[in-house]
This record gives C-alpha cells, structure tokens and sequence, in this order.
C-alpha cells in the first residue's frame, strides 16, 4: 500500500488512451466479433453440414458453458500475472481457436475450437476491467468501461451483419470467415503485445481518503489462493455477483427470444429492425456508464436494470411495429448501459481495489454468464409453451430479484473522492 501526499498533477498521462483504445479492440475483436459469429453463421454451417440448426448452436453454447467456470480463474490469474501477457495471450488463444475451424471444419471441431476461444476470452473479459481500473481515476472510469463495452457492442454487431452476407460472398465459405475473424484478432494480440504496459507510478490514479492523504492498492502480495479467499470473504461479491446474473439474465433473455418474438407477431418486422437492440446497446454502453460519472453507479444501475425489464415487456405487449421498434431501442440502449456498469462494479467495491479487480471481475462476470445462459433458455421455453406475452415475463419479472441486492451493495464510486496523480510516496502517520 502506498500513501501519498502531494499537489494535483495536472499531467493527462495521455497513454491511457493508448490503452483504452487497445482495451476496445480487444473486447470488439476477441469477444463481440469471434462468439457473435457463430449464432450468425448457424444456417450456413448447419445447412452444410446437414445438421439441425439446434446441434449447430452447440458450438455458441459451448462458448457460455466455458465461460461460467472459466472466468474466475482467469481472473485470478490476471491479479498475478502481467496484464500485458494474460490479456494479449487471451486474445491470441482466441484467434487462432477460430481460425482453427478452417482445419476441422465438423460439428465435434466447431464444438472443441469453441471451448478453446471460451477460455481465450475467460482470460481477456475479466482483465480489460482491471486493466482500466490500473490506468482511469473513479472520475473518468465510467467512460472508459463504457468505451470498453461498446467495442463487444460494435464487434457483436458487426458479426451479425457481416459474417453471413458480405464477408461470406467474398471469401466463399464459412469456414474461410472463421479464419479471417481469427487472423484478425491474432493481429489485436500481437498489437496487445507490443503496446499495452503497466501505468508507472506518476500514472496511477490515487484516491483521497480522510487528513488529506491519498492510498491506492495495486499489488497486495497475496497469492493468488489468498486472493480468491480475500474476495469471496467479502459480503459485497455476492450481492454484486446477484446483481450480475439477475442483470444479464433479463439482457440475454432478451436478445435471445427476440428474433422469434419478431416472427411470431401478427405484423410483419422486417429483418433489418431485428439487430436494432445491438446497435441501441452501443449507444447505452457510451451514455450510462459516462453519465455515472456525474450522478453516481448506484442510481444509474436501477435506471438500467428497470429500463431493461421495460423494454422487454413494451416488446411483448407491442401492438404494431412502431411500439415493437420502440421496445427493442429501450431494452437495448439500457440493456447496454447496464452490462457496461457490470464493468464498473469490480474495482469499486469495498476491499477490492484494482489489485483484486481481476478476481472479483471472475466471479461477477461468471454469475451473469449463468444468468445470460438461463434467460434465452427459460424465455424460451415460455415462448415454445405459452406464447409472447409468457416469454416475456419469464425473462423481465426474474429480473426484479436483482434490486435488493443492488441496494445493499455500497460502491466505492458513490462515495464523495479526491481524485489526483501524485508523485511522492511516504509511509503511513
């Protein structure tokens, strides 16, 4: 622990947009892009392959299996390790895992490449938030993780556009779009590599606690064992890792039932307004993580988990395609915002600091795994056996269960802080 005393430094450290930028590439390439691409690809694959669109969707599924167990410990191995070697080592297992389905372009491949890309990003999704809890004060932190969510936003958006149309006609197969994504994200892992550094000293953000003094935590020379144990001592993980699952159940029920929903409507939806919630989730990534900056986490976080379960149910009770539209922008643009203030939570809960950021950034994003894996299962069902209106419940009214636990969660970011860089260090006293 260092306690500092000093002056503002009025230097910007400007490399951490360096960071921020690279921390957006990885995030768009490594996750948004590559695990995207598979649901965008099914009827190709399955059709040829000749098998059913259900068995092809294994591969996706295989992605969010691996994530539930494999995020923690991809954490924990960021909290002990360099950045720099985790994350660009994550990004490149996650490249070549895809490009790897040009050489076994079968079910059981697609199946195993797609294990190998979970635990390429298990690595990657925990570390960027750490990395930017190391390199952006509690001020500016909102906006950088939202900057980080919009890269999978951008990239998930991009991959449901491209990989089956364009892409697809210009290199002529399937297997050939898996090789350019993972040739692609290769190239982010090397850039990784080569750029991103630890902040020094003067570049670390320090926050003030009482008598003027300033103490931040970025290496508690615990063992990654002691770690984990300090994290899940703690009260707050597990009404944190509630709020997560509740959270990404209600915003991956609903993108996981709302290409049915639109087909089963008594209007027709055209096929361009079905990507609608993904390009308004990028807009919600940028606008409320940024505007907790200003009116603080918690405020903003029920904004973003009510305005989710709305939209979801304006979607089911939409009675003409305008309203049907008008859902599918509010659950996506505060389904967005939501999943970017998950990225906030890690390094802003009591006794976690950036130093175990990446262990709790685990076990959060390992819970809404759970959670974003149940809701488009159980939305589902309720869609196949009672119809829209059931659907839509299933996903929104579970979602509720995730307001008590935010409230008794204390964050660190709405707590009034003194921001600076300083450039001494002293001991306490």
């Amino acid at each position: 622990m260092a306690w500092v005393v000093g002056p503002m430094n009025t230097d910007q450290h400007s490399y951490r947009w360096v960071v921020l930028a690279m921390v957006f590439a990885a995030h768009f390439a490594a996750f948004g892009l590559l695990s995207l691409a598979v649901p965008a690809l099914v009827p190709l694959i399955a059709a040829d392959l000749g098998i059913t669109a259900g068995r092809a969707l294994l591969a996706f599924a295989a992605i969010s299996f691996t994530l539930v167990f494999a995020q923690l410990p991809g954490g924990a191995i960021g909290d002990r390790f360099s950045l720099r070697w985790v994350v660009g080592g994550g990004i490149l297992l996650s490249g070549i895992a895809t490009a790897l389905r040009w050489v076994v372009p079968t079910l059981p491949g697609l199946i195993g490449t797609s294990l190998l890309l979970g635990l390429g990003i298990a690595l990657v999704n925990p570390n960027i938030i750490k990395t930017l809890t190391q390199w952006f004060a509690p001020d500016q932190l909102g906006l950088a993780q939202g900057i980080n969510l919009a890269g999978f936003t951008v990239g998930a958006a991009i991959a449901g556009s491209l990989s089956a149309g364009a892409l697809h006609t210009a290199v002529g197969s399937w297997e050939r779009v898996f090789l350019v994504y993972g040739a692609f994200t290769m190239g982010i892992g090397l850039l990784w590599i080569g750029l991103v550094r630890s902040p020094r000293p003067a570049e670390t953000p320090r926050v003030s606690v009482p008598e003027g003094r300033v103490k931040v935590i970025t290496d508690t020379g615990e063992s990654t064992t002691e770690v984990i144990r300090g994290v899940l001592s703690i009260r707050a993980t597990y009404l944190a890792s509630l709020v997560a699952l509740f959270s990404l159940f209600v915003v991956n029920g609903g993108l996981g039932v709302l290409p049915s929903l639109a087909d089963r409507v008594p209007y027709a939806v055209p096929e361009v307004f079905v990507g609608t919630p993904l390009y308004a989730a990028t807009v919600g990534a940028l606008g409320l993580p940024t505007l907790s900056d200003r009116l603080g986490r918690k405020p903003v976080l029920y904004g973003g988990l009510l305005g989710t379960i709305v939209g979801v149910l304006v979607v089911g009770a939409a009675p003409n395609l305008l309203s049907f539209v008008l859902g599918m922008v509010i659950a996506g643009v505060f389904g967005g915002g939501l999943f970017g203030m998950l990225y906030i939570i890690p390094g802003e809960l009591p006794g976690v600091g950036p130093a175990r950021a990446g262990t709790m950034a685990g076990v959060m994003l390992s819970f809404g795994q759970l959670g974003g894996t149940l809701g488009p299962i159980i939305g589902g069902a309720g869609l196949d056996a009672y119809g829209i209106h059931a659907a839509v419940l299933a996903i929104a009214l579970p979602a509720l269960l995730g307001l008590p636990a935010l409230w008794a969660i204390g964050l660190e970011g709405d707590r009034s802080a003194h921001v600076e860089s300083a450039t001494e260090d002293f001991p306490p006293g």
